[in-house]
């Protein structure tokens, strides 16, 4: 099922535990003084990406060398692609969860106060950001859980566009260690550019 998230224009693994969640909290930094945070990577490079994305990339690899091959398992390929990115938001959607009930309270407040509309849009935009976050987070986890990859492989890169959406408002958003397959196509051209170029 291909979902686009319609307010998209009005929004790892295991590291997101470890940070403890404090990305989606420093949302409005950037509105404090705080330095602008590092927008994340839009074309990904083999010296940039992180020991977890590399892993996540060698396994992208591996796969498409077995397709060519025409050895490719659907049913064992399916969790070391998916994996990561199930558990990454898994790991964020109580986080995700709780910045939208903050966001949404936060309009409510702004609108109780007859707030300028200067005030009242970006704060309703940032609530239907985090809204649109932890909708996504639910429907990957249940991709997922039902086995579907095409559905996933469109997740992932709506996450993407999300992210860059919310880093954009000042949100440091937590570490990914996992690649989309876009991304994993570049990094393998890289790759198989740069094996040529020795040979």
């Amino acid at each position: 099922m291909k979902k686009t998230i319609c307010i998209l224009l009005a929004l790892a693994g295991l590291l997101f535990a470890q940070q403890g969640g404090r990305g989606l909290a420093a949302m409005d930094r950037s509105r404090t003084g705080a330095a602008e945070p590092k927008l994340p990577l839009s074309r990904v490079n083999l010296n940039t990406i992180n020991s977890g994305q590399k892993n996540h990339f060698k396994v992208y690899y591996q796969a498409k060398q077995l397709k060519l091959k025409k050895q490719f398992s659907k049913e064992k390929g399916f969790e070391p692609l998916y994996g990561p990115f199930f558990k990454y938001v898994q790991l964020l959607q109580p986080t995700a969860e709780k910045a939208a009930k903050e966001a949404a309270y936060k309009v409510m407040e702004l609108k109780q106060a007859n707030a300028r509309e200067q005030q009242l849009v970006p704060a309703q935009k940032r609530a239907e950001m985090y809204a649109s976050l932890v909708k996504l987070c639910k429907e990957a986890q249940k991709a997922y859980k039902e086995n579907h990859p095409n559905q996933l492989n469109s997740l992932m890169e709506q996450y993407k566009n999300l992210e860059s959406l919310l880093v954009a408002e000042g949100a440091s958003m937590p570490k990914r260690d996992w690649i989309s397959p876009v991304e994993a196509e570049l990094l393998i051209r890289e790759y198989t550019a740069r094996k040529n170029a020795k040979n």
